[in-house]
């Protein structure tokens, strides 16, 4: 099982949704397998997810250049509902409640991610996009940037995000070593 942390933290309907397997493995002994039923409820939605627990704050933090990177594969197997189309993300970044100043999930505001990679699928076949931008009265996340995969095969994701709160940041893609985004 997936052990919470003071790293790394989970949500799944039970713990036997996350699990480290040793086949398939991108590399090194093992993966991580998240798996979701379309009955499954956890943290409010249909997911299973691992979280960073710590968060950062480009207002204060000295670091605001930051790199991050996993692999995925969607199982050969995995159905595409047509007739019900849903996006899964496969990463994403968002605002977290403060919670030294008393804020929870419970009581903050829903905010959906600012930077997320989802997964998602149409007539030409199933893919990945980037997504960037609030979801609210004034803003609509955009997909910036798409391209199509291959299921059964393993995919390296690279971001590259520098932070800010004003116009010099950005977030720069790459899928297995060709960009998927420009600056």
């Amino acid at each position: 099982t997936f052990p919470n942390t003071n790293i790394w933290s989970a949500n799944a309907q039970d713990i036997s949704r996350i699990a480290v397997v040793a086949h398939p493995a991108r590399a090194g002994s093992g993966a991580i397998r998240l798996s979701v039923f379309p009955s499954d409820v956890a943290a409010q939605r249909n997911r299973a997810e691992i979280n960073m627990v710590y968060g950062h704050n480009p207002q204060t933090d000295t670091w605001a250049d930051a790199w991050y990177a996993w692999s995925f594969m969607v199982p050969e197997d995995y159905y595409d509902d047509f007739k019900n189309p849903q996006f899964q993300i496969m990463g994403q970044f968002h605002v977290v409640p403060d919670f030294d100043n008393g804020e929870d999930w419970k009581d903050y505001p829903n905010a959906p991610p600012m930077i997320s990679i989802q997964y998602g699928y149409d007539d030409k076949g199933c893919g990945i996009g980037l997504f960037y931008g609030l979801q609210n009265k004034k803003y609509q996340p955009q997909r910036i940037a798409k391209t199509y995969i291959n299921k059964g095969q393993w995919y390296d994701i690279v971001l590259h995000i520098n932070w800010s709160t004003s116009d010099d940041g950005y977030v720069e893609v790459w899928l297995n070593n060709k960009p998927l985004s420009d600056k």
